[in-house]
């Protein structure tokens, strides 16, 4: 029975786990809680640091892993391209993964392209010690390898001293500086074959005021065909930029009031929060856990046929009570038709629920619980 060795296991790893049941693997998990979701599943786990390269690399010499995969998890994309490469197992080379996942070398590779550099706002990388109110405030401050908009603050008066202990607490020491740029916020997820992008879904976000975490993400249909164009071209060209030959891509953009547009974030890799996992396999026909896998065995196909369905979805965050008003009022009068509800809870984002259906459903759901 051969072996497939996981980094990451929390509960949006659950579909690569079990598609590598279905291939007849046998899971091997390395994560840094102690009691990961995915154990379950897993024949052995492994407790470690998943950015720990060599302890990583320790554990997977005496496994002997036929195949390597993460998956929605910047925490293990470096530890996995390092073992992968070690190791001689096909997956994402260690150059492609640190132009995505480094913030500075990433928009400083597509700051120097004549065609890219217009997505890229103002930006420069500091120190802790010489973060400056004065000098940085209405700027925005971001780690330069953190995801899930961990770490990522506009610089205020009434903040600034709480960012500093922030930042001295998770002893990060530099930190990207860019300007604040005013707009609606966009999320792209693709996949790329042989160097070619094909677009899989666009969602627009909604933020916690006066916070960059998200509190809505939507998949409804409703954006203008042009910030469609723009989305789909600006993340092709961008990717192509930074040389990514096969995987999946999460990028974010942001179109401000004159039409412009800049790219955010960017990852090689799947969008977090279920996105890769529960939204984009019901939204299309597309798998993004067997592409993955398909990567990991060295064994892609020449093309994968991807259809769009008559399927919208949302992905939000609420308290407990909230999603126990919505069983009794929506679950019984929608979700035998074409509706689901979808506790979606993580580690990382506790109360989160996907929202997959028809996009009337949808609106109705959302209006009710004033969400």
């Amino acid at each position: 029975m051969k072996k497939i060795l996981l980094l990451g296991g929390g509960i949006h790893q659950v579909s690569l786990a079990k598609e590598a049941i279905k291939r007849n693997l046998k899971i091997y998990l390395i994560d840094f809680v102690k009691k990961p979701f995915l154990k379950k599943y897993s024949n052995n786990f492994f407790y470690e640091n998943l950015r720990d390269k060599n302890a990583c690399l320790k554990i997977a010499k005496k496994i002997k892993p036929n195949y390597i995969i993460t998956d929605q998890n910047d925490n293990a994309m470096e530890t996995y391209s390092y073992l992968c490469a070690k190791l001689k197992k096909p997956g994402i080379p260690t150059s492609s993964v640190k132009a995505f996942t480094n913030k500075y070398l990433c928009k400083k590779k597509l700051l120097g392209n004549s065609f890219t550099r217009k997505f890229i706002s103002n930006f420069n990388i500091i120190t802790f010690q010489q973060l400056n109110y004065k000098f940085h405030k209405n700027k925005i401050i971001k780690p330069v390898n953190m995801q899930g908009s961990f770490g990522v603050f506009k610089i205020k008066k009434n903040n600034f001293r709480l960012i500093q202990k922030f930042y001295k607490s998770k002893k990060i020491k530099n930190f990207l500086i860019e300007n604040y740029i005013t707009g609606q916020n966009y999320a792209i997820e693709s996949f790329v074959l042989n160097h070619k992008v094909f677009s899989l879904t666009i969602s627009r976000k909604i933020k916690f005021n006066e916070s960059f975490i998200d509190k809505k993400i939507l998949y409804l249909s409703d954006i203008q065909k042009f910030k469609l164009k723009k989305i789909i071209q600006a993340n092709k060209k961008i990717v192509e930029v930074l040389k990514l030959k096969n995987g999946l891509v999460h990028a974010e953009f942001k179109i401000d009031n004159k039409g412009e547009i800049f790219l955010i974030e960017i990852a090689c890799r799947g969008g977090g929060s279920g996105i890769t996992s529960d939204i984009i396999p019901n939204m299309t026909t597309f798998n993004p856990s067997k592409f993955l896998i398909d990567l990991s065995m060295n064994s892609l196909k020449k093309n994968y046929k991807v259809k769009k369905n008559d399927i919208n979805g949302v992905i939000f965050w609420s308290a407990k009570k909230k999603y126990q008003l919505t069983k009794k009022i929506i679950f019984k009068k929608y979700v035998k038709n074409n509706f689901s509800l979808n506790p979606m809870n993580s580690r990382e984002r506790p109360n989160s629920f996907s929202v997959l259906g028809k996009k009337k459903h949808i609106l109705e759901f959302l209006r009710v619980n004033n969400i």
